[in-house]
């Protein structure tokens, strides 16, 4: 063969190659690309054909949910018993829901989608006939449901709207059938095809072998590689755990624990491993448990307590959980961090009890020195030199600092601890100013400095009349310290919008500029060689800050760079609506539109002014102007938590604990319980109510106003102490006040008091002398209280109670007469019906 022929053969031989590689590329392209999408289209089709199961199974759940609601209903109109009702409730809760998910799944579809709200109308008027019934059943009984089904003739329009919501029903399940079979026809046909070119690809595979097994090692590797690495994080988070000083344990859906860390065990003095499988119940106390599952209902992602902890040996010790879910609510583990904080508390009571020795211990003993000093200063005991007079009136002053010093110590304890008390009264912050401008005199005439009250606009505000006196009197006392000799305090009390400004003003050096970030810290005193010579224990302005901001207030100051300070003290105003006269207001609490229509109408028709709130939030916010309801009338099953949580909430607040609350409630018997009696509910009632009844329990747990409300006698000598009782019973009838035997007998002689309020020490004779007036008397005898310095213990029958003043705070003190005085008015107290 030729050259010139054996070339040209080459070249139709590398021609050939080329055409073949290229045809065999091209084939597999598009065999690759036909493949894809015939997979897609199956892949598509399967969807489809799933989908229509989805919507099968979806349709059958919503009509499950009507057939559960009509059983239901059928059970409770037969037997009246509540708990048939259950697979109502629980069908009307869930079928929204379904109906929601049934016009998701048939959006695409235009008739189907006509056909599911066709079914959402029926299966809302098959629900609405269903509530029909069972509100005849609830109201008029067995004979109220044969009544109606007798004017039905046969024809009940819920069989009848049940027998449309079946043909509906059916019909979407005959399309979504008729649909699948013709989805799973298309899907042979399809199969077929793909196995075809399935077998003419099958010789191309070898040529993707090698490719392939390349790509396989590469993935293994990949693989192997992303293995390793989380074998390896696994062991750091096990060592993080099992390193961890508190006890990490898992608790599954059964309450049984999983897993539990070294220190679990160590914390419950158990070996490792034994935790595994136990119940939490054996290791914290059942209110714990309680506590966790009321939060858990609430939808508490995270819940955080303390409890106490049960070690195997018996023991137990103080331990705080964190608890947080994990997984799907249907089958939610939970982890759990447990810290035995035994050693906190043991240290939390070291702290209380070294504050109660400073308190009875050195106090005592230090007002007993600064008394007696100041008695020899004052020549009591007879004349002192001038060099011993020195001496003593420098002892007297550092005895008086040193006492200063504990009660800012014990103050600034009890507002961390929050155990402050507050007595929160309406009253004017006019008076308050010139009370503390009277204390503050003395002291402001050693200094030399003059106190003035230049302006006093009426400003009613609401708060604690001592503590209000103790924030004005730190500042007086702080400007004079810091006047010139000479100089002037001024003090203003204004109105600025909605709020009440007293301010105290001077012309002493200023505050630093270095000083101003932390002047009301604690301790805080200035390092300026003018302020480093003032005696002070630098908590006055932290404790005058948190007992503004404990009233609803604030404490700023202004210094401006040619010298004095100005320091403002800015309360809430108090409203008319607020004010002590709207006792005739109540708070209704009723999340059932219908029911709390009922009893607005019966609260309104007697006169009384009605505020409703649906939820706990509403009603915790109604309440957040206390001094604005004279009641609370309230449901215990609300949409947001029990309405016992409400009453937990006003009973721990000074402001609102003497606030009278009705329960209405069909649960009423849970005013039974021995912890629920101690909320002090004024009455509860079982619903359905008496409208007559529950009006006469509010306007007797207000108690009577005007002519009608009941008249207390208050004796003591104290003008103060007679202010104070005055405005802490205003809310309980009406106070007579007077200062001796000799007014509270012509008082007696021109009417009978209900309740008597008596001071054993008067200028004019003992008060128990005034006992033998009331004992004198024709009728009933006068309830007593004793409210005085001294312990008397026990008087006997002729005394109805004995409170310290000392120990008894004004709202305890309302409380004794309110209890005097509710049963003369025929109020029961506490207890369920």
């Amino acid at each position: 063969m030729s050259l010139p022929a054996e070339a040209r053969r080459q070249r139709s031989d590398r021609l050939a190659v080329a055409l073949l590689t290229f045809g065999l590329a091209f084939l597999l392209t598009a065999s690759a690309w036909w493949v894809s999408t015939e997979l897609g289209r199956a892949r598509a089709l399967r969807e489809s054909i799933h989908n229509s199961y989805q919507q099968l199974i979806e349709i059958q759940k919503a009509f499950s949910l009507v057939q559960d609601a009509e059983t239901g209903t059928r059970g409770y109109v037969i037997s009246g018993r509540d708990e048939f009702l259950g697979p109502y409730t629980r069908a009307v809760a869930a079928l929204p829901a379904a109906n929601a998910r049934l016009e998701k799944l048939f959006a695409g579809e235009p008739d189907q989608l006509r056909l599911v709200h066709l079914y959402e109308d029926l299966s809302r008027q098959k629900l609405a006939l269903l509530a029909n019934g069972i509100e005849t059943r609830r109201i008029e009984g067995l004979a109220g449901v044969e009544r109606d089904a007798a004017r039905s003739q046969g024809t009940s329009p819920g069989r009848v709207v049940m027998d449309h919501i079946r043909a509906v029903v059916t019909q979407l399940t005959n399309n979504e059938e008729r649909e699948i079979q013709s989805s799973l026809t298309r899907d042979r046909a399809r199969t077929t095809r793909t196995e075809l070119i399935v077998l003419t690809l099958f010789g191309s595979l070898f040529l993707g072998a090698a490719a392939a097994i390349v790509l396989a090692r590469r993935y293994l590797a990949a693989r192997g590689h992303l293995v390793r690495a989380a074998e390896a994080e696994a062991r750091r988070q096990r060592a993080l755990v099992d390193a961890a000083m508190d006890g990490i344990f898992v608790l599954n859906s059964a309450g049984r624990i999983d897993r539990a860390n070294p220190a679990s065990a160590r914390i419950f003095h158990s070996k490792p491993g034994e935790l595994a499988g136990a119940r939490m119940s054996e290791l914290i106390d059942e209110s714990a448990l309680t506590e966790i599952e009321t939060q858990r209902k609430a939808g508490a992602d995270a819940i955080r307590l303390e409890t106490i902890g049960k070690r195997r040996d018996g023991s137990t010790f103080t331990a705080e959980l964190s608890i947080a879910g994990m997984g799907e609510a249907a089958a939610r583990d939970y982890v759990v961090f447990v810290r035995d904080i035994s050693a906190r508390r043991e240290l939390e009571q070291l702290k209380e009890e070294f504050v109660s020795t400073v308190s009875h211990e050195l106090r005592t003993p230090l007002t007993s020195i600064a008394g007696s000093l100041g008695l020899i200063v004052g020549q009591a005991a007879g004349p002192v030199p001038d060099k011993a007079m020195r001496l003593i009136a420098i002892a007297q002053a550092n005895s008086q600092r040193l006492v200063r010093l504990i009660n800012d110590v014990l103050d600034v304890e009890k507002l961390d601890a929050g155990k402050l008390p507050f007595q929160f009264m309406p009253l004017d912050l006019a008076s308050i100013a010139q009370r503390a401008i009277d204390g503050v005199q003395g002291y402001a005439d050693q200094l030399h400095v003059n106190l003035r009250l230049a302006l006093a606009e009426p400003t009613p505000v609401r708060g604690d009349t001592d503590r209000l006196v103790q924030v004005v009197t730190n500042l007086l006392s702080n400007a004079a310290k810091f006047s010139p000799e000479g100089g002037t305090v001024t003090v203003l009390v204004t109105r600025e919008g909605e709020q009440a400004v007293l301010t105290v003003s001077d012309k002493g050096p200023g505050v630093p500029e270095a000083f101003r970030d932390r002047i009301f810290s604690r301790f805080a005193q200035a390092d300026s060689s003018d302020a480093r010579g003032k005696s002070g224990t630098g908590l006055g302005l932290y404790i005058a800050k948190e007992i503004a901001e404990r009233h609803g207030g604030r404490l700023w100051f202004e210094s401006p760079e040619g010298g004095g300070t100005s320091f403002h003290l800015g309360l809430p105003l108090q409203t008319d609506a607020s004010g002590p006269g709207l006792r005739d207001r109540v708070l209704l609490v009723e999340d059932e539109p219908a029911a709390a229509a009922l009893l607005m109408t019966i609260l309104e028709s007697d006169g009384f002014k009605v505020d409703a709130a649906a939820t706990l939030k509403d009603a915790r916010k109604a309440m957040e102007d206390p001094g604005k309801f004279g009641a609370v009338v309230l449901d215990l099953r609300l949409p947001d938590g029990d309405g016992l949580d409400l009453a937990r909430d006003l009973r721990s607040r000074p402001e609102t604990r003497g606030i009278p609350i009705i329960v209405v409630s069909a649960d009423a018997a849970r005013g039974k319980d021995p912890a629920v009696r101690m909320l002090d509910v004024a009455d509860w009632m079982e619903k359905p109510v008496d409208p007559d009844r529950l009006a006469d329990l509010v306007r007797r747990a207000i108690g009577p106003v005007g002519e009608n409300a009941p008249r207390i006698l208050h004796i003591d000598d104290d003008r103060d102490i007679r202010e104070l009782v005055a405005q802490a019973l205003a809310s309980v009838g009406e106070v007579i006040s007077v200062e001796g035997l000799v007014q509270a007998r012509a008082s007696l002689k021109e009417r009978r008091p209900d309740v008597v309020v008596l001071d054993l020490e008067l200028r004019d004779g003992p008060g128990l002398d005034f006992l033998e007036d009331l004992n004198a008397g024709p009728g009933t005898p006068i309830p007593v209280v004793v409210f005085s310095a001294q312990d008397t213990g026990d008087l006997g029958g002729s005394v109805a109670a004995v409170l310290v003043k000392s120990k008894t705070s004004l709202t305890g003190l309302a409380g004794a007469v309110r209890s005097l005085v509710r049963p003369a008015l025929g109020v029961k107290t506490g207890t369920a019906e």
